[in-house]
């Protein structure tokens, strides 16, 4: 039942999408040209059990068609726990998996820059000591963050110093993290360099921290360790604007402060390897629970999970702009009424232990291939693929497509309000097209076109210090009422965009 509900609500989605189709909300580019293989950097690696030279790279998919030179970037980590594909017990986990490309080619088709990087890996998740699995486990999330920040810093260089290959706007960046992935994107996006110095990733006899930054530089990587590669694109800045995690987790919930990036969330909510961060006994929030490997079920670390993150994003203020927006689209009324509801966070609530239903691999290989964890039963009795099916049951491309779908559709309204897509590079437009009225007033004002068939598309509230107080998207209207709640005395601006540019106007509360 509540597959065919979720399916539901995408197709109502799909259905009043299709009625008009707007850059970054929907697809208005029939196709995509990958560029991939960019060299971006080299760092060390442990993956072959010493320490030696990785290099690494960046797949950017980009519109075809597309004239538009200062595009918003998506970086996109894949999943993989931090091993290679099958070496982590699992049929996933590289920069060409099923999913991770499937999203970049649909964020293009949006109108985005898409890129999936390849990060480093490597750990030793069959330690019989929970300590050394513990260290071993947040040096290679550590080295994950510095791959993610350099690869930032990567695009900005090139912006400045290489012609900008790609056309994007070195402002406007997001990141999009996917099982492991999301490890990756929430860390990089809170975590500062004195934080990981926490009790939990230090040894917990010497109270030395696990992670050595004489060994692997700091947190950017903008500093050498111990082995002689110099950093890569110094100079240039690491933030980005909006992060989203679909899986994962934050490795501590102090890690996240006021005043930091807005965060988006979905996560599976019995995930049996990384915590969901909902007690699904007692619907409490849960900021501790347990990361399993997935190649033995071992206990790593209890870590923050992805409803934890999103409440405290929320209720620190972090998520404002995204929750003054008050969208009204069928997926976001869709989720909200789901159990375990929360803005910005979708609780996917499947049968049993799940995780992962948007991916999909080749099941007529993997069924040959035989897993640690059967034993002396081969393929294709127990398989790679019969193990994995054991937390994506119904595994198809079908289903894929349709997690997939809800993820973008999630993410687009958001990703298009925080980083102000709808109005970035559209002209002004006469002032005259629209009134506003009473102004001053009391308590609210209206918004409306005047002698013109054009439709407003979005009004936003901003006071004088440039923060924004409201914002409604998708109105297609040509009227539009603002409330003014409880906000102070003061002048205001409307800012209202339309298909083809933006007016703003001003208002005074008195």
């Amino acid at each position: 039942m509540k597959k065919k509900f979720t399916y539901l609500f995408i197709a109502l989605l799909f259905t009043s999408m299709q009625v008009q189709a707007q850059r970054y909300l929907t697809e208005i580019f029939t196709s995509v040209t990958p560029s991939y293989n960019n060299y971006y950097a080299t760092n060390m690696t442990v993956i072959t059990g010493s320490p030696e030279p990785q290099d690494l790279y960046v797949d950017v998919y980009t519109p075809d068609g597309d004239t538009e030179t200062a595009r918003p970037l998506v970086l996109i980590a894949h999943t993989g726990s931090f091993l290679p594909i099958g070496t982590n017990g699992t049929t996933t986990g590289d920069t060409s998996d099923y999913a991770v490309v499937t999203i970049a080619t649909r964020l293009a088709k949006m109108g985005y820059v898409a890129a999936i990087f390849s990060y480093r890996k490597g750990w030793n998740p069959y330690s019989t000591t929970v300590e050394v699995r513990r260290s071993q486990l947040i040096n290679a999330a550590y080295k994950g963050v510095q791959d993610l920040r350099t690869v930032t810093r990567f695009f900005r260089k090139n912006v400045a110093e290489g012609g900008n290959t790609w056309g994007i706007d070195p402002d406007k960046i997001a990141t999009w993290g996917q099982g492991t992935g999301g490890y990756i994107t929430l860390a990089s996006a809170f975590l500062t360099q004195e934080e990981i110095y926490i009790s939990k990733f230090s040894d917990p006899t010497t109270g030395v921290p696990y992670v050595d930054t004489l060994i692997w530089g700091n947190i950017d990587a903008t500093t050498t360790g111990v082995f002689p590669i110099p950093p890569f694109h110094v100079g240039y800045p690491t933030n980005v604007s909006l992060v989203f995690n679909a899986g994962g987790a934050l490795g501590d919930s102090s890690w996240l402060d006021p005043g930091e990036i807005p965060v988006l969330s979905a996560h599976v909510i019995r995930d049996p390897y990384a915590p969901s961060g909902i007690d699904t006994i007692t619907g409490a929030i849960q900021c501790e629970g347990a990361v399993i490997v997935p190649t033995n079920g071992d206990f790593v670390v209890n870590v923050a999970g992805s409803k934890c993150v999103v409440n405290r994003a929320n209720n620190n203020g972090n998520n404002n702009n995204l929750n003054n927006a008050q969208f009204s689209d069928p997926i976001t009324v869709a989720i909200g009424g789901q159990q375990y509801a929360e803005d910005n966070f979708w609780a996917i609530d499947l049968p049993g232990v799940q995780a992962g239903p948007w991916e999909f691999w080749n099941a007529a290989y993997w069924g040959t291939i035989p897993h640690p964890l059967c034993g002396t039963v081969m393929p294709p009795a127990c398989s790679f693929h019969t193990i994995n099916l054991q937390t994506n049951p119904d595994m198809s491309q079908v289903k894929a497509d349709h997690y997939i779908d809800t993820l973008l559709w999630f993410f687009a309204p958001r990703a298009n309000d925080i980083l102000n897509n709808v109005t970035s590079t559209q002209e002004v437009l006469d002032g005259g097209l629209i009134s506003v009225y009473p102004n001053p007033s009391d308590n609210m004002v209206w918004v409306e076109v005047r002698n013109s068939d054009k439709l407003m598309e979005r009004v936003q509230l901003f006071d004088l210090q440039g923060r924004q107080v409201s914002s409604t998207n998708g109105l297609r209207s040509k009227s539009f009422e603002i409330r003014r709640n409880n906000l102070p005395p003061g002048m205001y601006l409307v800012k209202v965009a339309f298909n083809d540019g933006i007016v703003t106007k001003k208002v005074m509360f008195r």
